[in-house]
């Protein structure tokens, strides 16, 4: 095909710069006569100031302008709150393992529940990493209103302040398992036993997860355990005598033991580096009236399951220093069939850590946090 001449009525600037020599540039001559329209203007082909080659180009031909191409608009910043968070799919990290996706509604359920704490490194879509929950705005419920200033000037953890909800508890298979035979081991030598006390109730209470209530901590001291050695004193004087009826007041005493190490449990429970302020009421009456309940109710093989978890909410019932109740929700069919398996699989011995995790996971989880009214009225 040959190449179009280039119309001399179009004498634009440009052709006197070399452009001329451009294929794209030489019009024919029936082209270049057809005049040109420049933002609004129409112009003859050979006008000067409007009539580009271009614009001919576009005009003789039907080619149209090329798009104009719309920049990408810059990402919005998400601030997960409100409605944000809605019909989105989150992950959670867990013992080193990521567990998700869930939706929005089985997550927040899984906040209430204190299985994703404000520890709890979280992902969801649009997030740069994973980030820890108590980070994230509206994600994890905070106490309403501002903090009581304790005398110092640091400011006091109100257990009123926190919304109830069931309590859980997780930790690994060889971790518990280590913690639990170095405990055992100490209560055998007798001597070492108020420091592996403290250190197995410093590690299961972090690893307890209670709505609201964030980094759980135990702040007991094995010196206060002091009480603890005068008593396996008596025990060891008792048995040189060698009489039964110390021997079974013996009983009584190590009932009241307990009871005492109960006390201090609750005592010693802290959140956030703070005490909850949280006291056991119960008489040292009723508890050992329970424990003797619980004596007899062996004679019926299972009637103990009932016994036990009637004890555990009359514990709980007497847990003072919070507006809102601990409960224990379980039943003694649940405490029966569950002990059951657990007791079958330590028989043999290699499952104990996996049924020990199972066993006190379910638990942990058979505890809650209600408000007072709401038992009263129930």
């Amino acid at each position: 095909m040959a190449q179009p001449a280039f119309s001399n009525r179009c004498s634009h600037p440009w052709s006197r710069v070399g452009f001329d020599a451009d294929p794209i540039w030489h019009l024919s001559g029936q082209m270049a006569q057809k005049s040109c329209r420049f933002k609004g203007k129409t112009s003859a082909a050979g006008d000067r100031a409007h009539c580009t080659g271009i614009t001919i180009i576009r005009q003789n031909t039907g080619f149209p302008a090329p798009p104009a191409v719309p920049l990408a608009p810059l990402p919005k910043k998400r601030t997960f709150q409100g409605n944000a968070m809605a019909d989105r799919s989150w992950f959670y990290a867990s013992e080193g393992q990521q567990k998700g996706p869930f939706p929005e509604s089985q997550f927040r359920d899984l906040i209430v529940r204190g299985a994703v704490g404000s520890d709890t490194l979280v992902w969801t879509e649009g997030m740069s990493g994973w980030q820890k929950a108590g980070e994230i705005p509206g994600l994890i419920p905070e106490a309403s209103g501002p903090p009581a200033m304790a005398p110092g000037g640091a400011p006091a953890v109100s257990a009123a302040g926190y919304t109830g909800g069931t309590l859980s508890i997780d930790f690994g298979i060889w971790d518990v398992t280590w913690r639990t035979i170095v405990l055992w081991l100490g209560l055998i030598f007798i001597i070492p036993t108020p420091w592996v006390i403290v250190m197995y109730c410093r590690w299961i209470v972090s690893r307890m997860h209670v709505p609201g209530r964030p980094n759980l901590s135990f702040t007991g001291q094995p010196v206060t355990l002091f009480w603890y050695f005068a008593a396996v004193a008596l025990f060891i004087a008792v048995a040189m005598v060698g009489s039964e009826v110390l021997n079974n007041l013996m009983l009584l005493v190590q009932i009241a033991l307990y009871w005492l190490l109960l006390k201090w449990f609750v005592a010693n429970i802290a959140a956030n580096g703070q005490p909850l302020g949280l006291s056991f009421s119960g008489s040292i009456w009723g508890y050992l009236g329970w424990n003797i309940l619980a004596v007899l109710s062996v004679i019926t093989i299972i009637g103990w399951a009932w016994v036990y978890t009637a004890q555990l909410r009359w514990i709980c019932r007497n847990i003072s220093g919070t507006r809102r109740e601990v409960i224990f929700k379980a039943s003694g069919l649940d405490m029966l069939w569950r002990t059951i398996v657990f007791a079958i699989a330590c028989v043999f011995l290699i499952p104990i850590p996996w049924a020990l995790r199972w066993y006190t996971k379910w638990y942990a989880s058979q505890f809650a946090l209600i408000e007072r009214s709401t038992l009263a009225n129930a």
